[in-house]
């Protein structure tokens, strides 16, 4: 029983995981996953995993996606210090929702392609570092922006962040990442490329092929390639809960002009900036009731801010 228990796990690390990975990383005009825009993404594949053949594998493995897209906002001075993207370098590149339509299908092609080879399904995941705070809200962001929600859906993707398996590791007593004080790709690249042409061989930091790749570097050619079983995955429709927990916390917050905290807390018990509106006009447009029934709520002095918002609605 135990050796045929050892063949089994010894098959099954022949024929490679049952996840499809693909190293993500986008550039956005601010650092808001929910106000600002993206402005580049990139996506590589990454084969190691897959048992493949060596001509294939280098083919897939040279391939990647990456585009500029259109902006109509400014771009922060602390986002264009980081990837020097400016607007006006952008002002005749697609328009988002195009560029990511193109992605998913390259994405789609990418993994029916392995799957002919390999005669075998996969889960395809994106992987990104910090993602869940930024890269994938922001791709929410846009896919619901530009309408482009049915695609996305239809991918049924998984999502994973190296960045919290990082901080898992650290906190376990990794050798390496125990003494990091940041666990930034900065940071990891300093620890495992030290040096500027290890880093960054196309001299090209912080912008979003670069990134996705160093980051597939990192989790193919160092020790953490062997913690690649250990990401965690958090399926589409997790994501889209959690990024419409993120918007119905952001639109109390600007327009209400609560506490980020106190948004949240609103939300959690089943408020939202629509319900509310909706309820203030059932009561009549009745400030009186709007007061009392955010003091329910646990907003003791509703601000000016706040009151006037739904004065617009009168």
């Amino acid at each position: 029983m135990a050796a045929g228990a050892t063949e089994s796990r010894e098959a099954r690390s022949r024929e490679g995981s049952s996840c499809l990975y693909f190293f993500y990383d986008c550039e956005g005009s601010g650092g808001s996953a929910i106000r600002d825009q993206m402005i580049e993404v990139a996506a590589v594949v990454m084969t190691e995993n897959l048992g493949l053949e060596p001509g294939d594998a280098e083919r897939l493995g040279a391939a990647h996606y990456s585009s500029l897209c259109r902006c109509s906002s400014e771009i922060q001075e602390g986002a264009w210090l980081k990837h020097g993207i400016d607007r006006e370098s952008l002002a005749h590149e697609r328009p988002v929702g195009e560029v990511l339509e193109e992605m998913f299908d390259w994405l789609g092609e990418r993994a029916k392609e392995v799957e002919r080879l390999k005669q075998r399904s996969y889960q395809t995941v994106l992987v990104a570092h910090g993602g869940i705070a930024f890269d994938f809200p922001l791709l929410v962001t846009e896919v619901k922006r530009s309408h482009c929600e049915p695609k996305f859906r239809d991918m049924n993707l998984q999502f994973a962040d190296t960045h919290v398996l990082c901080q898992q590791l650290k906190t376990a007593g990794d050798p390496v990442l125990r003494g990091s004080t940041k666990l930034s790709v900065s940071e990891l690249q300093s620890v495992y490329f030290p040096t500027a042409e290890e880093s960054h061989p196309d001299g090209q930091p912080h912008r979003a092929l670069s990134d996705a790749v160093t980051l597939r570097r990192m989790f193919t050619q160092t020790p953490l390639s062997a913690q690649m079983s250990q990401l965690g995955l958090v399926s589409t429709e997790d994501l889209v809960q959690r990024w419409q927990l993120s918007d119905d916390t952001h639109q109390l917050s600007e327009s209400l002009g609560l506490h980020k905290q106190k948004a949240r807390s609103l939300v959690r018990q089943g408020e939202s900036l629509i319900r509310l509106e909706e309820r203030f006009r059932g009561s009549g447009c009745s400030e009186q009731w709007l007061k009392e029934h955010l003091r329910s709520l646990g907003v003791k002095r509703p601000g000016q801010t706040c009151l006037q918002h739904f004065r617009k609605i009168i």
